[in-house]
This record gives C-alpha cells, structure tokens and sequence, in this order.
C-alpha cells in the first residue's frame, strides 16, 4: 500500500508540472510550489504539514493531484471520514480528468474508505444553515450528499442567524447510515454580537460554524457563544462571549501567528474540550492556536478531569491519547449495592430412600427398600458480595426414623426344640447435628424474584439408636422376648455434603422461598453392638418347650448407616442486614 501510494505522489507531481489552459498564472504557479514542498514532507513522513501544504496548494487553484494527495495524508493520519469526502470532491470536481491507472487506485481507496466511516443524511426547513460536527464546520444546508463521519456518537448542530441553534448527537456505525431531519425555531428573543479586527478580512467562525468576515455584526440567541477567526498563518485563540437579549456586545480580535496544527480525539467520544478555559468541541478537535503555551482541558461528568499543557510552535505538537479515567464515586455511575450479612432460616421433611444399613443386609426376609423419614432444620448465616456470590457457616439438625420387619435364623440351644428362628421389629432412628461452611449464589429475576443454589461441605455426629421388638418361633410355638443393650446408643464422626437449588420471592425485608437439597453423609455410621436377646423363665418348664430356652443369645454388631443420601424439599425464610 505504501509503495502504491508513493508511486501516486510521484505520477501526480509529474502532472501537475503539465500546463494548465486558461489559468490564472500566479494562482498556478503559487499552486505548483506549494505541491512540491508538500511532495518533499510527505517523502519525509511528516504527514500532517504535507497535508497543511496539499491543501493550501488546492485552494490556491484546484486540481486532481494537490486534492488526491491531500486525501491520502488524511487517509494516512486517520481521518478516514474528511478522506473519503475529499476524494468524492475529487470526482465530482474532475470526472473525466483523472488517468485511468489513477483513478482505480482512487476507486480502491475509497471503497477501503466506504467501510470505515458512517454517513449523515442531514435535512431542515430552513436553507443557509451551517451545519458543525463534533466542533468542526461541515456544510451549508441544503446539502446533496452525505456528510461522512468517523463511526461512534457525534454532536451535530445547526447553526443560522436569527434562529435557535439546533443540536443533537446521532450515533453512526461503520458503513451505516443516520437521519437527522432539524426544525429551527426563530429566536422570539436575540442580542447583537459585532466582531471588530484591526486586520479586516479574517474569516470568522461562531460556535465552530463560519459567519463570515471581519468586521461581522450579526443576531444569536441570548447566552454564551465562542468565536476565533483564522486569516492565512495567523488567527486568534478561541474567545467566550456573552450575549445578553436586547443589548449589543462589541469583541475586538487580534490574531497572532498560528502553529502547526493541532490534533485531539478525547475518549469518551462526548467530553468536552476546552483551549484556555473556553469550550470549543466535544469529542474531537483539530485546528491552529496561536504561538505560545495554552491550557488544555478535557471533561466530562463521571470522569476524571484530564489537564494538558501545550505549547504552539511550528512544528507538530505531539497529544498524548486524551483517554479520562472513570471516577467510581461520581453520581452519574450507579454503584453496586453494598454487601450484605444474610441470615436464613430453614426447615425441611427429609426422605432417605435406603439406609444402607447392616441391619437391611442381614436380613434373610424383608420387604425390600427401608424408606426413613424426618425432618432437617438449620440456621445459615454468611456475607452475601454486591455480584451475587455468599460465604456461609450452616448448622443445623438431622432426624430420620424408619420401622421394617426381619427374620434371623439362630442355632437352637441344646433341647428337643426345632430350628429356632428370631422375628425382629426394628425401630431405628439416626440423629445427626451438623455443622458445614461454603459458597451460595442468588441470581435477581427483577425486583422480587431471585434464584440461586448453595453447596457446602462439614461433618456430623451421627448418632443412631435401634428399638428392637424380638419373637421367637419354634415350629407353631411363639414367644416374646426382650433385646438387652449395653450401650442405648451408638455414635459416629461422618463427612458431611449438601447442595441445594433455591428460588426466592421478596416481601417486605423478607425473602420467602422453596428449596430442594440433597445432603449425603459419608464414611461408616455408628456401629450397634453388645446386644442379646432374653426370654423370660417358666419354671416346671419342659425342655422340648419354647419358654425353656436359655437367655442370652446374642445378635450380631450392625453398622446404623452407610453412606447415606437424603433427600429434603424445604421452606427458606431470610433477610439480610
């Protein structure tokens, strides 16, 4: 691309040497210089005083090659939109002056162009109104084309003596397009403004849009306006004047020499610029400020103000990016709300499908899943961060119950008695208080509704008890008997895991909610041991007689649980504080 575009500088000097018929032969010659001065900085990549020369060589006397290479140092430098609407002046200007090997480089560049910037179609009821972008004067309306523009927000206004300035901010896409159809109302109430010069002539610009010459005397509307005027290499800094509604307000400029001009792209693309204390664009600022030291400040609600000092000279200025840093604590950025302390109340029915108990596995005869039930209840109480996300502590209590009947076959003691079988009624209960840390979040559905889930990992100590109704049988006889424990309890030190998933509705302070969890606890439950099974005596007894047997048979030590899992739809009450 470099190569190419360098070959077009060389093709265009080359051409723009060629005679010019019926020309002025000044503004020729005068254009001619111009060109190869900006020829030799553009070879030397001083892109932004090639540009300067390009252009002052065009509006000495217009031709295809001061204007192509002007777009090609705005291309080069970034301002693809000013580019593109260069080169279709250049087409609309020149249309059948352009070699054909230079105008498919043209074509080529310009359809490279075509996807980089967006387009404004601009429309309003009032022809002569100048239209100002982003600080930068684009147009009188009515306009036959679109004005281009670098994609992103911008801040149109319309500007017309004797009528309202009109402004609005259009957000453009890169290859997209934006309408904007303006309505100015005439002023009902106006003030005068006359611009007095020691050097008539300059041109003089108001509010970014270009009134005329001085001297100027023209009507705005009441309230602050900002004026500088240009006139070659000098022109004035830009100036805020007042105008108050019925009275006349009378500025005396006095231009100074200009420096090299100068380039701002502030970021967000909506902060206002300001040159020594006076506004004069937002976003985006390129033009010349008379020789010297200036104050630039750029500002915008919610960001932190960034100052920069500049000085003028003629050579180029170099603006670091004019990025402003977020102010967390400003107004304008709604801040997360803060953490909270959450406290929640849980309450549950519990449902073990299967114990998992020795009990189950040494039954010769049961009826097959042992179903427990109960209940859990606790409390969980933890830091709830501003993006959803909890820590908790959780205690709470674990109770299950479950009744089955068994059949255990036992030696007979030595009698004439036959096969002795034990028929047992269990009535187990396991209780397990419980302790557990994790992490929880809660997801908001609007202002009332959340949804969220918990998962947490502890330790219980289980402790089981087993009530056992016992008969023995031998052949039709029966008889009841009683099973001895020395210990009524057994304990055990178990893992502890629980997740759940939680939707919640607000009322008041409250959030009220339904849960499902499931909570399992692993390792070995407590084991039931030194049991033994006692009948009573009946004396006179024969010993082919079931009331004969000896007591003191024992049962066989039997772990409570094993791995259990439980499972527990549940009502949530919390409230955080």
């Amino acid at each position: 691309m470099v190569r190419r575009v360098s070959l077009l500088v060389l093709l265009l000097a080359s051409a723009l040497a060629a005679p010019v018929a019926r020309a002025d032969e000044a503004a020729v010659a005068r254009a001619k210089d111009l060109f190869r001065r900006g020829v030799i900085l553009f070879n030397a990549s001083d892109l932004e005083r090639a540009l300067e020369l390009f252009l002052a060589s065009r509006a000495a006397f217009p031709s295809v090659q001061n204007t192509s290479n002007a777009a090609i140092c705005l291309d080069r430098l970034g301002r693809h939109d000013e580019a593109l609407e260069l080169y279709e002046q250049l087409l609309t200007e020149f249309p059948s002056g352009i070699p054909e090997e230079e105008s498919r480089a043209v074509a080529s560049a310009m359809a490279a162009l075509r996807q980089r910037v967006g387009s404004v179609w601009l429309s309003a009821d009032v022809a002569g109104a100048s239209v100002v972008i982003d600080g930068r004067a684009r147009g009188t309306l009515p306009l036959v084309v679109p004005i281009r523009v670098l994609p992103g927000s911008r801040l149109v206004r319309v500007i017309k003596d004797g009528y309202i300035t009109h402004e609005a901010r259009v957000d453009v896409a890169a290859a997209g397009e934006a309408r904007l159809e303006v309505r100015l109302r005439p002023l009902a109430d106006a003030g005068l403004l006359r611009i007095e010069d020691p050097a008539p002539g300059a041109e003089l610009f108001v509010d970014g849009a270009r009134v005329g010459v001085t001297p100027w005397e023209g009507t705005l509307g009441p309230g602050r306006h900002v004026v500088w005027t240009t006139n070659g290499d000098a022109g004035t800094v830009p100036k805020e004047v007042v105008v108050v509604q019925g009275q006349k307000a009378v500025v005396t400029v006095d231009a100074k020499p200009l420096g090299h001009p100068l380039s701002i792209e502030a970021e967000p693309a909506t902060a206002a610029i300001a040159i020594d204390g006076v506004e004069v664009a937002r976003g985006r600022y390129r033009g010349r400020l008379p020789l010297g030291d200036h104050r630039i400040t750029i500002m915008e609600d919610g960001y932190r103000t960034l100052a920069l000092a500049v000085r003028s000279t003629v050579e180029a200025t170099p603006i670091a990016p004019a990025r402003l840093e977020v102010d967390p604590t400003h107004p304008r950025w709604p801040r997360a709300a803060p953490g909270a302390v959450v406290l929640e109340l849980v309450n549950g029915y519990a449902l073990a499908p299967r114990l998992g108990s020795e009990a189950e596995r040494n039954c010769e005869r049961c009826p097959g899943a042992v179903f427990a039930h109960g209940f859990v209840s606790g409390v969980r109480v933890g830091y709830r961060f501003p993006a959803g996300v909890s820590l908790a502590l959780m205690g709470g209590y674990l109770r299950l119950e479950t009744t089955f009947a068994r059949t255990l076959a036992a030696a007979p003691p030595p009698s004439e008695l036959p096969t002795l079988a034990y028929d047992l009624t269990d009535r187990m209960r396991i209780e397990a208080p419980l302790g557990a840390f994790g992490v929880g979040y809660r997801h908001r559905l609007g202002e009332r509704f959340s949804l969220g889930g918990n998962a947490m990992v502890g330790a219980a100590m289980s402790v089981a008890a087993d009530a056992l109704d016992v008969t023995l049988s031998a052949g039709t006889e029966r008889l009841s008997g009683v099973v001895l424990r020395a210990e009524p309890e057994a304990r055990a030190g178990v893992v502890l895991a629980e997740a759940d998933v939680v939707g919640t509705y607000r009322v008041g302070a409250w959030d009220l909610g339904l849960a499902v969890a499931v909570l399992g606890l692993f390792l070995d439950g407590p084991l039931l041991e030194r049991r033994t099974i006692a009948v009573p005596y009946v004396p006179g007894c024969r010993a082919d007689q079931l009331a004969c047997v000896a007591s003191g048979a024992p049962l066989p030590d039997e772990r409570a649980h094993r791995n259990l899992l439980v499972v527990s739809p549940q009502l949530v009450v919390g409230r955080s504080f």
